[in-house]
């Protein structure tokens, strides 16, 4: 309420960060995230407003943080974007359900995955737009092309439901959503296992000029993200350690 610096707090804090810079392990130190996680508020707050498919239990930051946890286990720094700031200079970009688009974010993912970078997008992308109106004409919204596919339904399951991701003999746990689409171009790693979509792709790979596209089509257990995000971690040579816990 004060906001005035002759507080003994501000004094504390000032002479904190004062020795921090003095300390002669980190000065003039910097470190450089290799990785990054899109996550926007304006996104987050339209989708957990919207109505459908799941007006309950959406688990968006479930999914950041599966996202999130998969990369720090191998100890992989990660900086957090809105889709305000610049995606160059990262190696992978990951956009979990990625709601609404605003602040011209399409020809970002465009240009950063035609210049050689990662990006991974999840279901639930590019559905509306900076008002909340829904895009036409397809999603993800101006990167279908990118991606390779178009969605064509996304099926809500039920808390009990489950389902499986399969491919490359692995096989992963789905729960709550399962987005159908259709590829036009992109590479099939990942194919649903088991109802009316069984055979369909649940994870997808597409080559747009320099670099490439996934698209991760359902909710997909904790295990996926550890095992996927260690695979692109190698193929990007990004430097990676075994970190115990999950703490980070």
């Amino acid at each position: 309420h004060y906001g005035g610096k002759d507080t003994r707090v501000f004094r504390e804090v000032t002479e904190t960060g004062e020795a921090l810079l003095d300390l002669a392990q980190i000065a003039g130190s910097t470190t450089k995230a290799h990785a990054a996680i899109l996550h926007d508020c304006e996104s987050r707050w339209a989708m957990e407003d919207a109505q459908g498919p799941r007006n309950m239990g959406l688990h968006y930051m479930n999914t950041v943080k599966k996202v999130y946890g998969g990369l720090r286990k191998l100890g992989v720094n990660v900086d957090f974007l809105d889709m305000e700031e610049s995606l160059s200079g990262y190696r992978i970009v990951f956009a979990p359900m990625l709601y609404l688009f605003r602040a011209g974010i399409e020809e970002k993912v465009r240009n950063f995955v035609a210049d050689g970078g990662t990006f991974v997008m999840t279901y639930w992308s590019g559905v509306v737009d900076e008002n909340d109106l829904c895009f036409l004409g397809g999603t993800p919204h101006g990167l279908m092309d990118v991606f390779g596919l178009r969605s064509t339904e996304l099926d809500a399951l039920y808390d009990q439901d489950v389902n499986a991701g399969v491919g490359e003999g692995k096989t992963y746990e789905i729960r709550n959503f399962c987005d159908l689409v259709k590829t036009n171009g992109a590479e099939t790693l990942l194919a649903y296992r088991d109802d009316f979509y069984a055979g369909y792709p649940a994870l997808t790979k597409n080559v747009f000029g320099e670099g490439e596209a996934y698209y991760v089509c359902a909710d997909f257990e904790q295990a996926f993200y550890d095992d996927f995000c260690r695979k692109l971690a190698e193929e990007k040579g990004i430097d990676i350690a075994q970190v115990k816990g999950s703490g980070d």
